[in-house]
């Protein structure tokens, strides 16, 4: 199995984590580094993301001398924060699936500010989605994963960001 094979049979059917256990999970994801992520409903692709794209092995390593959190750790961190601002993820999450659970009290309770979408948002991830990790050696290797994975290389195409067109 070349390593190409070996990353995409990770990402299927690898050690899965949810995102309720981020305080713990995380420190299994390198400080710094690119990578490409799937993220499960069920036993569903839901999602397929990449981090570190523009990311230099000198970046990566100035990151880990200082203990700054770049590529990877990062962008997952942000999808269990369920903060939609700057995350198109949370976005797609909250605009697709969260919406469609809300009665009009918490709607009015959202307008009036008594309760956050973003927490909603946060709550629907923790509760159904999980994820599998793969670390790569280059964001070049993480775009051609995820693109490949996007085209159905896992097997199905993910349900929120599919490669249109094929």
């Amino acid at each position: 199995m070349d390593d190409r094979e070996h990353l995409l049979n990770h990402l299927r059917i690898g050690p899965l984590y949810s995102f309720t256990d981020w305080k713990e999970v995380k420190g299994l994801i390198p400080i710094a580094t690119w990578g490409v992520y799937t993220i499960w409903l069920d036993e569903t692709l839901f999602y397929v993301g990449m981090s570190g794209r523009g990311l230099t092995a000198e970046a990566i390593a100035k990151a880990e001398s200082q203990n700054k959190v770049k590529g990877l750790r990062g962008r997952l961190g942000m999808h269990q924060s369920g903060r939609r601002s700057g995350d198109q993820f949370c976005v797609y999450v909250s605009d697709r699936f969260v919406i469609r659970t809300l009665n009009d009290e918490q709607i009015d309770r959202i307008s009036k500010s008594l309760i956050s979408m973003d927490d909603l948002t946060r709550e629907w991830i923790h509760k159904h989605l999980k994820f599998r990790f793969a670390v790569t050696t280059s964001s070049e290797e993480s775009f051609n994963l995820e693109n490949s994975i996007k085209a159905g290389a896992l097997g199905e195409k993910p349900l929120l960001n599919p490669k249109k067109g094929d």
